[in-house]
This record gives C-alpha cells, structure tokens and sequence, in this order.
C-alpha cells in the first residue's frame, strides 16, 4: 500500500498533501460502509447504482431487468458464445456434424465435467 507522506519535488506552496489523504479516507469510508454498513437489497443497489461494470461499459452484458431486444441478445449470444465455440473445433473435424450438433455435444461435455467435478 502507498500512502503519500512527502514527494522528493519541492514545492513551496503545498506543505502537505490534504487532497490526497482525503480521497484516501473517503475510499476507505466507502470501502468499509460497503462492507459492513449495507445489507442484502441495499448493498446490491449501492453497487449497482455507483459501480461501473466493465462488461456493461464495454456492451458485452446488461444489467438485470433492463429491457432489451431478442434480436440483441441473439446476435450476443451467436458472437459471444456459439462462434467462438463452433471456431476452436479443428478444420478437419469441422465438417463430420452440423455445427448445432457439436454446440450440443460440447454443452454436453461441459455438463459431465461439472457433474464429475
């Protein structure tokens, strides 16, 4: 942890970092409200509210109960999950099933491994 007591700049007209060590305490409130100061609902909503999800920001996900259409969701679903799965089979096993059926057979194969974990 870094806490700013003094810089090798000199400065003449900052004696003391106040600013800093004020964004310092106020993360430090927050940190500890939201660890201890919330609960269940209040929590989720504080966070929710004042938190930038990186997956939102970035369009990859929608927080819950946001309206969104199926058109959206299927084209997120077609590029973001069943692509990238239809693209790391080899080109020579590519073409033995449709790629419907190997999606399935690799959901299938993904529900052993959990059921075996």
């Amino acid at each position: 942890m870094f806490i700013p007591i003094y810089d090798i700049n000199p400065l003449d007209h900052v004696r003391r970092p106040y600013v800093t060590w004020g964004l310092i305490v106020l993360n430090i409130a927050i940190y500890v409200l939201g660890q201890h100061g919330f609960s269940g609902a209040a929590s989720e909503a504080s966070l929710l509210c004042c938190g930038a999800i990186p997956a939102v920001v970035t369009g990859q996900a929608v927080l819950p109960e946001t309206q969104v259409d199926e058109d959206t969701v299927a084209r997120h679903w077609m590029t973001d999950v069943f692509e990238p799965v239809i693209e790391a089979i080899p080109p020579e096993l590519s073409e033995k099933l449709e790629p419907a059926e190997v999606f399935h057979e690799v959901l299938e194969h993904r529900w052993f491994l959990s059921e075996a974990a």
